[in-house]
């Protein structure tokens, strides 16, 4: 019988590599509210990088398929990092920065356990360490600007705000419908998005209003 894990620690990883647990284990020790979150930005992923068919060549995927398959768990497992401790950020106020940097400690020390090929770990990689990057330099834990952060990661970012937008925006904001959420990414571009990752998710936002219209159909039934 598979035993259950209760916490990761990077520490720990790095003393015994042969006890890092599966991922989908360590994503079953997020809280239910950001497990769904995740679930809801994979499900946005494959939509939006299908207006960015270039990735294909970029990660070397052999078709689309398989980007939007990739994207997906990328999306999903964004936030795997905040499942993680360290003794080097014990204090919750370095969660949001941390989780980018222990997320990405996580899958390089498990990298040969994942049964995926290449281009899924290279995507995977990207997405877990930079979707908290901004345009303008300011975002975190890397402070990457401009064409140093990875596209895949910059979709992943939009999709992230998205999500918090429309469904968890955080204590004290207000939910927005779905056309100012469009408004207030699209006035971010150059600040935290790039031109070329808002393009490509302005493309999808009619399937992006259907997938969300479908979360707001669940919610009141």
């Amino acid at each position: 019988m598979k035993k259950q894990i209760t916490q990761v620690s990077i520490e720990d990883l790095e003393q015994n590599p042969t006890i890092c647990p599966d991922i989908e284990d360590v994503f079953a020790l997020l809280p239910s509210p950001l497990q769904a979150h995740c679930l809801r930005v994979g499900k946005s992923m494959p939509l939006i990088v299908k207006y960015a068919p270039y990735l294909v060549d970029t990660y070397r995927f052999k078709d689309m398929d398989e980007l939007q398959c990739a994207a997906y768990s990328g999306g999903i497992h964004h936030d795997i990092g905040k499942a993680i401790t360290s003794a080097q950020f014990s204090s919750s106020v370095f969660e949001r920065v941390s989780h980018p940097i222990l997320g990405r400690a996580y899958f390089d020390l498990n990298i040969a356990n994942f049964d995926y090929d290449e281009a899924k770990n290279m995507i995977l990689r990207d997405i877990i360490s930079y979707h908290h990057e901004r345009q303008d330099g300011k975002g975190i834990p890397y402070g990457k600007c401009g064409t140093e952060i990875p596209l895949a990661s910059a979709i992943c970012s939009i999709a992230d705000m998205l999500d918090h937008l429309l469904l968890a925006p955080g204590r004290g904001r207000k939910r927005l419908d779905f056309d100012r959420a469009l408004i207030y990414i699209q006035s971010q571009l150059g600040v935290m998005f790039s031109g070329t990752a808002v393009s490509v998710f302005s493309e999808a936002k009619d399937e992006l209003l259907a997938n969300y219209e479908t979360y707001t159909r669940e919610k009141a039934v």
